[in-house]
């Protein structure tokens, strides 16, 4: 099995970018908390939910910006700006945010699953939702911000749970075939990657 370079280059480089992202999320979650409680663990689910809550929104909102900036700058740096070049930078971050939201959402349930079951601080249970959520934010993000452009394909517009198998298992693609698809692609104007 054979992960083409260029496709396992931008998983890497937006897994990368998450991580960023991801980090300074945690950092605000984590000050947030030592702020608010005078410790990292909370009392108790009932009395902390919504504080985590109100916590998590301005996290991640402010830790998925940051990973748009990286995707932009070093991930998807092929986009046109053309001459709407800010319009369709805040265009693209307004998707990422919605495509996020739902991996944020996948963060906090587990997150907030994992404090009523076992108590377990709200800062290492984002983390396992994290885990969780990386491939759906993937699939989403490159298909619905980026375009599927960005992920090598057969050519076909793919959706977004085909991006997830595809970025997450290995291809049945070799290193031939990739460049044939490049070759078609050229030949017949459609997406280059």
């Amino acid at each position: 099995m054979f992960i083409p370079k260029s496709r396992a280059i931008k998983i890497f480089q937006f897994g990368l970018a998450s991580a960023l992202g991801f980090l300074v999320a945690e950092a605000i979650l984590a000050i947030g908390v030592i702020a608010i409680f005078h410790a990292i663990d909370v009392p108790g689910f009932a009395t902390s939910s919504r504080t985590i809550l109100g916590l998590d929104i301005l996290a991640f909102g402010i830790g998925v910006t940051v990973a748009f900036a990286i995707n932009e700058k070093v991930t998807f740096t092929h986009q046109e700006e053309g001459s709407n070049g800010w319009k369709s930078r805040i265009y693209r971050w307004g998707k990422y945010q919605v495509a996020s939201l739902i991996g944020n959402l996948i963060i906090v349930i587990v997150q907030l699953v994992l404090l009523g079951l076992v108590s377990l601080s709200p800062v290492i249970g984002s983390i396992a939702g994290a885990i969780v959520s990386y491939p759906m934010t993937y699939a989403l993000s490159t298909y619905f911000v980026w375009g599927s452009r960005s992920v090598p394909t057969n050519g076909a517009r793919e959706s977004p749970s085909k991006l997830a198998i595809l970025s997450l298992e290995d291809s049945d693609q070799s290193a031939h075939s990739a460049q044939r698809i490049h070759n078609n692609r050229l030949q017949t104007g459609g997406p280059v990657c």
